[in-house]
């Protein structure tokens, strides 16, 4: 029942109260409008309490609400917080990695040119070792070659110095051998003449043999004094020849 239903039961009430109030008709429709009217009170107390009830649960639910939006806030204020706090530690790790990867690039720039320079001073060094080494080998080759040139003018010398002893043994032996030769010539003349005195003493009476036999004699020993002399002399000849051809052959090699 709305509130016009009520406006129009309280205007038939009215009516009817104006009209004839010992009537029986208009008791009945007056009991009725009271019916209707208490039956609209109770709907509307019950209508009232349902409301109430209602918004009790609605104030307990707004309580409750009110409740969690508090505790939602606070972790939400909590969470805020902690998103604040992890902003600020990501700030801060980003500010500090920015500082390392800053620093860590400023020593890999370091590090850089320090290999470079050490590259450039290496190769510095080598070049100079290069130098160094060639100049060094340079000098001892040319050390070598003039070592290698004195020795040269030393066996040139030396060379030369054989070769004139070996003319000067040539010439040497050349003239002593044809002494020896004159020298034997003339033993063998005297051999011969002594064989001939031999041969001719051979023919002569025996009584002159006693004499010239002596003589004979001594002029023998005399020859092959001379003949031992010239067999010494010719083996020691021998020998410097091949010493000479020795020492000939070593200078050519």
């Amino acid at each position: 029942m709305s509130d016009n239903e009520l406006d129009e039961l309280l205007s038939q009430l009215k009516d009817t109260c104006k009209k004839n109030r010992h009537h029986s008709s208009n008791e009945t429709n007056l009991n009725n409008i009271l019916k209707k009217i208490d039956v609209f009170i109770n709907r509307r107390q019950m209508k009232l309490l349902n409301h109430h009830k209602r918004f009790d649960d609605l104030q307990r639910d707004l309580l409750l609400s009110e409740c969690e939006s508090s505790r939602n806030r606070a972790a939400l204020e909590k969470k805020d917080f902690e998103v604040n706090q992890l902003h600020m530690m990501l700030n801060k790790a980003e500010q500090t990695t920015q500082n390392i990867m800053t620093k860590y690039d400023n020593e890999v720039q370091k590090l850089t040119e320090q290999l470079s320079n050490v590259q450039q001073e290496y190769e510095r060094l080598k070049i100079m070792h290069k130098t160094n080494q060639d100049n060094r080998t340079m000098n001892e080759v040319l050390t070598e070659i003039v070592r290698l040139q004195e020795l040269n003018k030393m066996l040139e010398i030396d060379n030369q110095r054989l070769y004139n002893e070996n003319d000067h043994l040539k010439q040497t032996n050349y003239q002593t051998h044809n002494h020896e030769e004159i020298i034997l010539r003339e033993k063998n003349a005297q051999l011969e003449k002594l064989i001939n005195s031999l041969q001719r003493s051979n023919q002569q009476p025996l009584c002159n043999q006693g004499i010239d036999s002596t003589i004979f004699e001594s002029k023998i020993k005399t020859l092959e004094n001379d003949i031992d002399f010239y067999k010494r002399h010719s083996d020691q000849q021998v020998k410097t020849k091949t010493m000479i051809i020795l020492i000939f052959l070593l200078i050519n090699e």
